[in-house]
């Protein structure tokens, strides 16, 4: 293993069991059958300790001991203390000092940093006029009208399909101890009237990270088909836990669902590279302008853009390539069309290359090659980079922009902008595509501070806004359009009640921002959370049009989580 590779297992395991208590009481948790050991399937869901087992497991017999982490911490001090007193010893707190290079780095505190005010205007919180009145519709630990159980810890994306609503399960940070993790899901509802089904489970990946529902007329060659083929595509995260660093084995897919039959078929379109693991967080349809060739574009966790033509003898009907031209970058998590180019974004990433929790770095190890790319179309394409947005130095996260959108320029409304929200610095930003001119329209986390009268997100390395793209809404009462926007924003006192709901923003076109609460008509008890909103989408059923949304979402923090999916049915109410 590289040197590089165990130094980020040894980090997030310390950090790991910082953040569960210490390892004393999490290894009693853990180690269901009482063995003294943690098995693989006993760290399974728990990422961090699951990544130490190939550089701890000293006896090959694929299980943890405490005699064996104690080895390893006399090895390699990071993981001093990580028994947290089995052995008669003392936690020591961690230095919060930038290491010197070459250093091993420091287990990851919780984030107590104050919002620096330097970024983005300072705006008073404002609430919408859009009043809904929210019911749970997903109801996770229950059974769907097949038997299979309906769970989740998050809800990632909803997509409308063959007049069907559908949403992507994910059950990373699942609880053993209280559910093993099936895989993957993709859940159905049919009408209105009905309730949710499991339509597929992937047993081999941890999350469906997007859901696409994709129009081909014309097949790989370029010959145009009878009929228009329209399928729907979840992108899939590969499941099984090894060290960062040394994933490139992990195969990067989709899975394409077939109407005719209701089966889904795994199409997979390369393995990882670079330490990364094998996810497809981004797709998007695009006609490349000059050569007329119509692909489905997939943004992989290893900073790579595929692109797939129709092709009926493929798995899934999907013929792979790498499409070539796009720079280093982190993860692709968002894509988006404005007029008629393709953009994608790319986080900014450390100098090493492998993302998850290293520590302390200094801000020689920083490498910059994300930002936002256009695709220049043509036989011989190429991405060019239109503008890389701020950089607060370093942090134990990529610095993604989620959620690219389209939205008419304010100062000029014949015109298109694009629209992305940041992590760190928490900004929604406006960018001019023909100039790469930024404009802060939002700092969403000195919004929310300003609204709660205390720091959002308090503890957690991180936030978002525009966590998936902006859903348009025309007011029904009003005829005036604007944007929903998804945020991962928690109170302060979240989880006691009744701060323990989500937020929501609404654009208005005039990049002028309002808020929305989501909380469910009878409380919420204290001590549940829906820990931020990823997805909303106008209903599908033509009796719930321009009247019902649905609002779904949970976003998992460095903890075990069970049955935390959500799906709120919001129903417009008729008066402001």
């Amino acid at each position: 293993m590289k040197t590089v590779s165990l130094v980020v297992v040894i980090a997030a395991a310390v950090w790991a069991a910082e953040q569960a208590g210490g390892l004393a009481e999490r290894f009693k948790q853990l180690d269901r059958n009482g063995d003294g050991k943690l098995s693989a399937e006993e760290v399974a869901a728990m990422p961090s300790l699951a990544r130490l087992l190939p550089v701890a497991d000293t006896d090959t017999d694929g299980a943890l001991s405490r005699d064996e982490i104690r080895a390893a911490s006399k090895k390699w001090p990071a993981l001093a203390g990580l028994l947290g007193g089995a052995a008669g010893e003392a936690k020591k707190p961690a230095s919060t000092q930038p290491r010197a290079p070459g250093a091993t780095p420091q287990r990851i505190p919780p984030n107590t940093r104050p919002i620096d005010p330097k970024w983005g205007p300072d705006i008073e919180p404002k609430e919408t006029t859009l009043k809904f009145t929210f019911q749970p519709d997903y109801l996770p630990g229950t059974k769907d009208a097949n038997g299979e159980v309906l769970g989740g810890t998050e809800l990632l994306r909803l997509a409308a399909h063959d007049g069907k609503l559908f949403g992507a399960v994910g059950y990373f940070a699942q609880d053993p101890a209280q559910r093993r993790a099936p895989g993957a899901q993709v859940v159905r509802k049919d009408s209105a009237a009905s309730g949710w089904m499991v339509d597929a489970t992937f047993p081999d990946y941890v999350r469906v990270d997007t859901l696409v529902a994709a129009t081909f007329s014309v097949d790989a060659s370029g010959r145009k088909l009878d009929q228009p083929v329209t399928m729907l595509v979840a992108g899939l995260w590969w499941r099984k836990v090894k060290p960062w660093g040394v994933n490139e084995d992990e195969p990067t897919s989709v899975a394409v669902r077939d109407d005719a039959t209701g089966k889904w078929t795994i199409s997979t379109m390369a393995t990882a590279t670079g330490g990364s693991p094998g996810d497809v967080r981004a797709l998007a349809m695009h006609t490349d302008a000059e050569t007329g060739r119509q692909c489905l574009f997939a943004g992989a966790g290893d900073g790579r853009v595929y692109r797939g033509a129709y092709d009926p003898a493929a798995p899934g009907r999907l013929g792979w390539e790498v499409d070539p031209g796009l720079p280093k970058t982190a993860r692709l998590v968002t894509f988006t069309e404005c007029d008629s180019a393709l953009y994608v974004a790319g986080g900014l990433v450390e100098n090493n290359g492998i993302n998850p929790m290293r520590g302390n770095v200094s801000a020689d190890d920083i490498r910059r090659d994300g930002g936002l790319f256009r695709r220049v179309d043509g036989a011989d394409s190429r991405w060019e980079l239109v503008y890389r947005w701020p950089f607060d130095g370093p942090r134990f996260n990529e610095h993604l922009m989620r959620g690219l959108s389209v939205v008419p320029d304010p100062q000029n409304p014949s015109r298109h902008v694009i629209v992305g929200g940041l992590e760190d610095p928490p900004l929604i930003q406006r960018i001019d595509p023909a100039t790469g001119k930024a404009t802060d329209e939002l700092n969403y986390m000195k919004y929310f501070q300003r609204l709660f009268g205390g720091r959002p997100n308090a503890g957690l390395w991180v936030s978002g806004a525009i966590m998936n793209q902006l859903e348009p809404f025309t007011d029904p009462r009003t005829g005036e359009r604007m944007h929903l926007v998804t945020s991962y924003i928690m109170h302060p006192k979240d989880p006691e009640a009744p701060h323990n709901g989500a937020w929501f923003l609404v654009r208005k076109l005039d990049g002028t921002y309002a808020h929305g609460t989501i909380y469910p008509e009878g409380d919420l008890p204290s001590g549940q959370s829906l820990h931020g909103v990823r997805t909303i989408i106008e209903s599908p059923f033509p009796e719930e049009r321009g009247k019902v949304w649905y609002f779904a979402g949970h976003c998992v923090e460095r903890r075990h989580f069970h049955n935390t999916a959500w799906i709120y049915k919001g129903t417009l109410k008729e008066k402001p």
